[in-house]
């Protein structure tokens, strides 16, 4: 018997090739790889034309024994196919292999088998021939070798017969319908299957068959049912019924349409594709959710998981009951399902960790980076209603300027314990001088550390714009070991932005209190209430009402949020708010909270920020070597003052990335002679002269400069009836000039310059005063000036008339100008004076000393004149203001008066100089005595 010829066989999965018919085959596995290489590809030349090989599909999907070397699990039909066309990503396009990156290919070499992304390195189509049968696999290394049969060519009968006649018409028939169902998706397809069906006859009606069970979607088994059968007839029973199959499907669909729109009238066209889902899913059985009902189960899990106190725990289970008989394509489904995913990223129950310390990123707070204090304490002052950590502050705290070392450097203790000398250490680094307020946090931090609680007192940080409020509560944060949460309250009119909306109304949202510990995770947070004192109302609520809550020991335990409707613990928080102006704050809020005062920075202050801190980082931010920019300390007084009026440093960080700016063009500007090693180790050297070149000309010129220009040297004001007094602001301390003026009249007074109520009394009681004692002033009636009171009206001038102007602190200068005015005698033009008085002369105490008294330091005051009743508040004051400035005292008017124009009574002056120098240490008229040392300052 001649042996049986032995052909290569290339195994498929989860297909079928019919004879015919044309396939596409991806070739990954080795073994297919290597047949490709030792039977179709020629050498470097392309592949072979008409090379025959044997397709046989895989039993079992599982290609494990051809990854052990035995033989495949192959069904016994198969086809013998003709290669048409073989395509690898190094294949050129005339049908020869590339030689690139590894060269020519040899039989049974295995080394280049190296797939593609796709998992696959060749793309081979091949053509089916006919019908064959694997009788033995003589070969199954390196790739499949086997003796085959060739099965007979069938034919139907050439006598037509009644049911021939029958199944070719039904095949024909049903074979048309598909084609119409599937014409709006492949034109191509229906005209090649039109023009098939017009060719066929008994002669080539199998030939049909078997492209048509290539085309109809069935199962492999089914398809090799139909490869298998040798019986034309039976074959084409089994093709008809896949066509027969296949058009029940798309009647189903038909039906399930159909079905669909005559259950919806034209109120429910929106749920037109619900309806639809739902009969598909009753026609197949699958009227379970399926996917979601899992995630419901997961969910569901999740939440039991939690340990959930009772109220929450019953509001929870009978919301997820609900969601199980819903459809997933319903509104309220989606508005369930968020709230119990909310419901888990709350922290229920305490889980200590370890924040990072890390400075919060530019879209945290937005801006620069001052380090130190400056850096730290720059970014707190946004009016801004986001309570997303995110501010548009004019600086932002970067931790890494101010120390190399993290501050988490340390090993975290087991859950919460408060180190003190840690953290006193962090705010010191973070926070330049403020001695005062870090001994207060510490303070609290104490007492946190002794109680193990943190419930109780609320911090409220007050102060000017850009001293270090917000940047104070991260540094408690990290000094706590606790994560930092920063909810900004400027703006905010909405009571539901802190207590969240009810769940009935459509976008619902919880509080941002809520949002806070969710974004956390922690049940301990350290959470910041910036711009407490902006808080808006309108007609959807007040929100500082709603604030009560909050920050009240004995009611946080039980925290309501509207959204989540169940009582939340929110105690073991610790709250600090912060604030510009603590006028603007309801009582009742404010007694919920301990002030804590941040004062502003002094002139010396500035400096050392800006030498230590803002010049290095405005060197890296500009691209500039370290120590490339170097001025004196005149140089940067001299910025401070005239360049910038602020209690922070916000200002003074522009205006020296302005110089450095300038200085970054004149270095980008030279013209390369000089190389860039030399180039970095250049040194510019900014002086006070090249300010104005710089930075333009001065902005804020110290009060005399109204009168003298900036390039005076006089002590004394140039007129009579002026004087310089000094006002509290909630951005810091200034100088105002006060002018008065006298004319014929009635004895009218005027005040201009935007004064309010106060200050308006405060002139009605100088001017009285003044009245009432002329004859210690030397207007006894034998001058001209004793027509005073019936033939002489008084103007009072506050300069800068555009901004409001109003407080207690004015009636000493305005007496003194008052005085200078009638007397015609000028007052000195460095000493400025802060203080109320009444009709009986007595100097009243006022309120914003240290403010004041840095603001005429930095202003450039020689001496400061305070009620001797603040004598207290002098403690409080910069040393290097008290050390550069002459501090006096006084407790009436008179001693006042003595100090600046000498022993009374007085008399007026022809001419209009004084040679009275209140400050000269041996002067017989400075106050002196026990209570004062030698420069008249008070203790």
């Amino acid at each position: 018997m001649a042996a049986r010829p032995s052909l290569p066989i290339l195994p498929i999965r989860n297909r079928v090739l019919f004879p015919l018919c044309t396939l596409q085959v991806n070739i990954g596995r080795p073994k297919s790889i290597t047949l490709m290489e030792d039977r179709v590809l020629d050498g470097d030349h392309g592949f072979k034309k008409n090379i025959m090989i044997g397709v046989f599909t895989l039993r079992n999907n599982d290609d494990s024994n051809n990854k052990t070397g035995a033989w495949p699990d192959l069904y016994e039909v198969g086809t013998l196919a003709r290669v048409t066309y073989l395509h690898a990503p190094n294949l050129s396009s005339d049908g020869n292999v590339a030689n690139n990156n590894s060269t020519s290919r040899s039989r049974g070499r295995s080394a280049g088998n190296t797939v593609n992304k796709g998992g696959y390195k060749y793309i081979l189509v091949v053509e089916g021939i006919r019908r064959i049968r694997l009788q033995r696999i003589t070969s199954s290394s390196p790739y499949v070798l086997a003796e085959i049969d060739a099965l007979p060519l069938v034919k139907l009968p050439s006598a037509p017969t009644k049911w021939s006649s029958t199944a070719i018409h039904q095949l024909k028939s049903r074979y048309a319908q598909v084609i119409s169902h599937l014409g709006a998706v492949d034109h191509d397809f229906v005209k090649r299957s039109q023009a098939l069906l017009s060719n066929v006859h008994r002669g080539n009606v199998l030939e049909l068959v078997d492209i048509i069970a290539s085309i109809v979607k069935g199962s492999v088994e089914e398809k090799m049912q139909v490869l298998s059968c040798l019986d034309p007839q039976q074959r084409m029973l089994l093709v008809n019924k896949m066509l027969q199959r296949q058009l029940d499907f798309f009647k189903v669909a038909e039906n399930v349409q159909e079905s669909v729109k005559n259950n919806l009238d034209k109120n429910r066209q929106k749920f037109y594709l619900r309806e639809q889902l739902k009969v598909i899913k009753k026609q197949l059985g699958e009227d379970d959710e399926g996917r979601d009902g899992n995630e419901i189960d997961e969910l569901a899990s999740k939440i039991a998981a939690l340990n959930l106190p009772d109220a929450v725990e019953k509001i929870v289970n009978k919301d997820i009951q609900r969601l199980r008989r819903m459809q997933p394509a319903q509104p309220e489904f989606s508005v369930i399902l968020n709230y119990l995913e909310f419901v888990l990223t709350l922290p229920w129950h305490d889980t200590p960790t370890k924040p990072k310390r890390e400075a919060p990123a530019a879209s945290e707070l937005a801006g620069t980076d001052l380090p130190a204090k400056a850096a730290m304490q720059d970014q707190d002052e946004n009016p801004s209603s986001n309570t997303d950590p995110q501010s548009s502050d004019g600086s932002s705290q970067e931790k890494a300027a101010s120390s190399n070392t993290p501050h988490d450097a340390d090993t975290p203790p087991t859950g919460e314990e408060i180190d003190l000398q840690r953290a006193s250490r962090i705010l010191d680094e973070d926070h330049y001088g403020l001695d005062v307020v870090k001994k207060r946090v510490l303070q609290y931090l104490a007492v946190c550390k002794l109680r193990q609680d943190t419930s109780g007192s609320i911090l409220c940080l007050v102060g000017p714009p850009g001293v270090g409020k917000t940047s104070l509560g991260h540094s408690v944060a990290s000094a706590m070991r606790r994560k930092f949460h920063r909810l900004c309250l400027g703006g905010v009119r909405d009571e539901a932005e802190i207590r969240g909306h009810r769940r009935t109304y459509i976008g619902a949202l919880p509080g941002q209190v809520l949002q806070a510990f969710a974004q956390t995770g922690s049940t301990r947070p350290v959470i910041l209430l910036d711009e407490i004192d902006k808080l808006g109302q309108d007609a959807r609520g007040n929100p500082s009402a709603a604030l009560l809550e909050v920050l009240d020991p004995a009611q946080n335990k039980t925290f309501k949020d509207h959204y989540l409707a169940a009582p939340f613990d929110i105690s073991k928080a610790l709250f600090i708010a912060t604030a510009n102006d603590l006028s603007t704050i309801p009582r009742p809020l404010l007694d919920r909270m301990e002030v804590i005062v941040l004062p502003s920075y002094s002139l010396d202050e500035k400096v050392q920020i800006a030498r230590a801190h803002l010049i290095p980082k405005m060197e890296r931010v500009h691209g500039l070597p370290p120590n490339s920019v170097q001025t004196s300390d005149d140089c940067l007084h001299t910025i401070v003052r005239e360049y910038t009026q602020e209690a922070g440093v916000r200002t003074l960080e522009r205006t020296i990335a302005a110089v450095c700016r300038h200085v970054a063009l004149d270095r980008a500007s030279e013209d390369g002679s000089r190389g860039s090693q030399s180039s970095e180790m250049a040194v510019t050297h900014v002086t006070r002269a090249m300010l104005p070149e710089i930075l333009g000309p001065c902005k804020f010129a110290p009060p005399t400069t109204l009168f003298y220009g900036s390039g005076s040297s006089e002590d004394f004001l140039p007129v009579a009836g002026v004087s310089l007094g000094l006002a509290w602001t909630p951005f810091g301390g200034e100088v105002l000039t006060i002018e008065t003026a006298k004319m014929a009249g009635r004895g009218r007074v005027v005040l201009t310059g935007r004064l309010g109520e106060t200050m308006q009394e405060s002139a009605q009681i100088a001017l009285a005063w003044i009245r009432s004692h002329s004859s210690l002033l030397g207007l006894n009636g034998t001058t001209k000036e004793a027509s005073l009171i019936e033939g002489t009206d008084v103007h009072i001038h506050f300069p800068a008339g555009a901004i409001p102007k109003d407080g207690p602190s004015a009636g000493v200068a305005m007496t003194a100008a008052l005085v200078s005015l009638f007397l015609n005698r000028p007052l000195p033009s460095d000493i400025a004076m802060t203080g109320e008085i009444s009709l009986s002369g007595a100097v009243l105490p006022v309120g914003g000393i240290k403010e004041k008294v840095v603001a005429a330091h930095a202003a450039g005051c020689r001496g400061v004149i305070v009620p001797h009743r603040n004598a207290g508040d002098l403690l409080n004051v910069p040393n290097d203001s008290k050390e550069q400035l002459d501090v006096l005292t006084a407790e009436r008017i008179e001693d006042v008066l003595e100090l600046l124009f000498g022993p009374l009574p007085l008399r007026p002056l022809s001419n209009s100089r004084v040679l009275v120098d209140p400050l000269a240490t041996d002067h017989p008229d400075v106050l002196g005595g026990s209570d004062r040392d030698n420069k008249g300052n008070a203790w």
